[in-house]
């Protein structure tokens, strides 16, 4: 039997289509909510976003502290 996790969800999964308002063209099963899951459900890795990077705070380093130059 497939095990499916905690976080999946039909707006994860390969088989989700266009968007229509707040539903999924799922080709499996027609019209979905993004929350829905099925037992077809396969995780598109493709769907998920990565976190946003952190931002590199230079104010604590002098322009010195980046020279190659002895």
């Amino acid at each position: 039997m497939k095990k499916i996790s905690e976080n999946a969800s039909c707006s994860m999964c390969i088989f989700r289509g266009e968007s229509e308002g707040d539903y999924f063209n799922c080709t499996k099963k027609g019209k979905v909510k993004p929350s829905d899951v099925c037992k077809k459900y396969s995780f598109d890795p493709f769907s998920k976003r990565p976190p946003r990077p952190r931002r590199f705070d230079t104010s604590m380093f002098d322009p010195l502290d980046f020279d190659i130059n002895p």
